[in-house]
């Protein structure tokens, strides 16, 4: 009798334990969708870099070199075959291209025009110009546009581990 009560009293504590973490991961998944939407691995905002002090960062790194960072910038377009890339935008028409830790999440294809608060390595990169052609085709370019890409390109790029879209 004395173990049947232990193991009822086991029970009924491992449920309410569950039961009240189930409801508290509901409340924040409700939270997040009604505010903003996470993806990937969730991050604290901290340091959030915008407009010229992002080419900063950018201009002490050079091409073998790499940097945390944080950023908040509009999305110009994403790719369009599953949501694996985006190029955001800044003030100054420079473009980051992003792309996403491990190839581990994607985004929405429709978040053009839309915030987005970014968490990750920023890095200088070359892109090839048979890369080049292959983004500007998943992006949807026309084969016109695609034909006029010529040589390596020199890109500021980030590998995010997280994305937040802003409402």
């Amino acid at each position: 009798m004395k173990s049947f009560n232990i193991l009822l009293v086991f029970f009924v504590l491992n449920t309410t334990v569950s039961c009240l973490f189930l409801q508290a991961q509901e409340e924040k998944s409700e939270a997040l969708t009604k505010s903003e939407q996470h993806y990937g691995e969730f991050f604290e905002p901290g340091n959030i870099k915008t407009g010229e002090a992002i080419l900063e960062t950018y201009q002490e790194i050079g091409t073998s070199d790499s940097r945390q960072m944080q950023l908040e910038a509009e999305v110009l377009s994403v790719c369009q075959v599953k949501g694996c890339w985006m190029n955001l935008i800044l003030e100054n028409d420079e473009e980051i291209w992003v792309t996403f830790k491990d190839y581990s999440f994607f985004v929405p294809k429709d978040i053009a025009g839309r915030k987005v608060l970014v968490n990750g390595i920023a890095q200088l990169t070359e892109i090839s110009e048979e890369d080049q052609k292959h983004f500007a085709k998943d992006a949807g370019k026309t084969e016109e546009e695609i034909s006029k890409i010529k040589g390596v390109k020199k890109k500021y790029s980030l590998v995010a581990d997280g994305v937040v879209l802003k409402e």
